[in-house]
């Protein structure tokens, strides 16, 4: 999967203090991903991953064990992998709900 990056952000973290830094990027066939590219304060993330913004809409938005992490694609070779990281729900939370105000739950 080939990935073209469109714009480059920065959110403010739901908890804590810090900002994240992210990419919106989208793949050939026009959907929209996220990657988180930097955090000013402490707070590990899937740097290598991209994560799609309507999949982790519905993630959210579903009865799904709260363990359960979310799922994107490793943008060297296009496999899709479950996160490994705990981070990365809180923070695409972060960045979702600046691009898309309202639209999930904090």
């Amino acid at each position: 999967m080939k990935f073209t990056g469109i714009w480059q952000g920065k959110a403010q973290k739901l908890r804590g203090n810090g900002e994240l830094e992210y990419r919106l990027l989208v793949d050939e066939g026009g959907q929209l991903y996220v990657q988180i590219t930097g955090n000013s304060e402490g707070g590990t993330f899937s740097g290598d991953m991209a994560f799609s913004v309507a999949e982790f809409i519905n993630f959210v938005g579903s009865n799904r064990d709260p363990e359960e992490k979310p799922k994107g694609i490793v943008i060297e070779n296009g496999d899709e992998k479950e996160s490994e990281n705990e981070n990365d729900k809180g923070f695409l939370k972060a960045i979702v709900n600046q691009l898309l105000p309202g639209m999930l739950s904090k």
